[in-house]
């Protein structure tokens, strides 16, 4: 009889691979098809429903992806990328506070998650508006501690991510894009030149920062 259950486990996984194969070659319907048959057998398979949701945005059907999420959570309560999933949902639909606690449940169980600490980094790097206003203004100074305040912790998720995987070129970008923003330009402007030479081709918005700063220092 055990035998016969890992056979059967073996199968379903085996199941699983063919589905991950047929996203690669972007054959979707085979992917789904696959996927809910799994379901089917095994009705806890919660990767299959982290797949679906994928396909599901893949799609452009953002509610159908997210209902697919959290048949996965409901399965599992600590599925980080279920969790992970629908904070970039939320982030794409510029709610950034569902976003935040979504990602704030991973940290929980797991501090070190990189996807996690990018998201939230980029959460706060985003929430970070400065308004310029006259010195007298009386909220002058509460508007330029909050951000600072957000940079600062901004800076602080990309680091914790660069000090676990030093070749994070997204962890890498975000502390450019912070030290740019708080007028370090030299130092971002060399992080950027990194980038540009390591991971242009991911992260093609690099030729732009650094424009931008060659532009702000006068480098004509």
């Amino acid at each position: 009889e055990r035998q016969a259950r890992a056979l059967c486990g073996s199968a379903v996984t085996v199941l699983y691979n063919l589905g991950r194969l047929a996203e690669e070659r972007m054959d979707h319907p085979a992917a789904d098809r696959i996927y809910r048959g799994i379901l089917a057998e095994r009705p806890n398979y919660t990767d299959c429903f982290s797949r679906l949701g994928k396909i599901a945005e893949l799609r452009g059907n953002a509610k159908h992806a997210s209902a697919w999420y959290v048949e996965a959570l409901k399965v599992n309560p600590k599925h980080a990328d279920a969790w992970t999933s629908l904070a970039r949902l939320h982030i794409a639909g510029h709610d950034l506070g569902s976003a935040q606690k979504r990602l704030e449940k991973v940290l929980k169980d797991n501090p070190s998650d990189g996807l996690s600490n990018i998201l939230l980094g980029n959460i706060y790097f985003n929430s970070a508006r400065w308004v310029p206003m006259d010195k007298d203004h009386p909220d002058r100074q509460a508007m330029s501690a909050k951000y600072t305040g957000y940079l600062s912790k901004a800076l602080e998720f990309y680091k914790k991510v660069l000090q676990k995987e030093t070749g994070n070129i997204y962890a890498a970008n975000g502390i450019a894009m912070v030290l740019a923003q708080s007028g370090r330009l030299s130092q971002a402007k060399q992080i950027f030149a990194q980038l540009r030479e390591a991971a242009s081709s991911q992260l093609g918005h690099v030729w732009v920062n650094l424009a931008h700063i060659h532009l702000a220092q006068r480098e004509f």
